[in-house]
């Protein structure tokens, strides 16, 4: 049953890391809204700012603390 717990929490973290990247990407689609931009343009902009978050949510399953494997702040 340990299998079935494993896959059930990578599921749960997985929706968490999903929901948590949209947060962001909405956030910066409102904010290029904000500042005055059409909103196709500020989803635009906004999806070729962060890149794809499949690109994220690797970053996250490879370093799950955040931790950078480039320049660390000290």
């Amino acid at each position: 049953m340990r299998w079935l717990r494993r896959l059930w929490q990578k599921s749960l973290t997985e929706r968490r890391i999903d929901s948590e990247l949209q947060f962001h990407l909405e956030q910066q689609i409102a904010d290029y809204v904000a500042s005055g931009l059409p909103l196709y343009e500020a989803r635009r902009r906004a999806s070729l700012e962060f890149g794809g978050l499949e690109r994220f949510k690797e970053e996250l399953r490879e370093n799950p603390l955040g931790k950078s494997s480039g320049n660390s702040c000290p």
